[in-house]
């Protein structure tokens, strides 16, 4: 599957890559009938980690994709129907556990 392999090549070394897979994101993220948010929990941890990469311009686009899916996720729960409604399309207490892991890791 495409995400399994998106996630995998996040980690790679390669600044070429990094900057080519985080445009990826972007595009797919921004095709209406590709619904990236779904798939965030496969590659969170991958955009995170570039959040800290030495290279400035993956560190921005990163944040600039981290920083989209942010505003959708606003933008799904201002929609709903009850604000202690969760209606992301993902499991939220299993990506919140992670980060805190992550948090606790580092």
């Amino acid at each position: 599957e495409f995400i399994t392999l998106l996630r995998q090549r996040l980690q790679v070394a390669n600044p070429y890559v990094r900057q080519f897979l985080v445009s990826w994101i972007a595009v797919l993220d921004s095709v209406p009938d590709i619904d990236m948010l779904e798939h965030l929990p496969e590659f969170l941890d991958g955009l995170l980690s570039m959040l800290s990469d030495p290279n400035r311009d993956i560190r921005q686009q990163a944040d600039a994709a981290l920083g989209e899916f942010l505003g959708e996720i606003k933008s799904i729960q201002r929609t709903a129907e009850s604000k202690h409604d969760i209606v992301v399309p993902f499991d939220v207490k299993s990506v919140v556990a992670g980060l805190v892991e992550k948090a606790h890791d580092s």
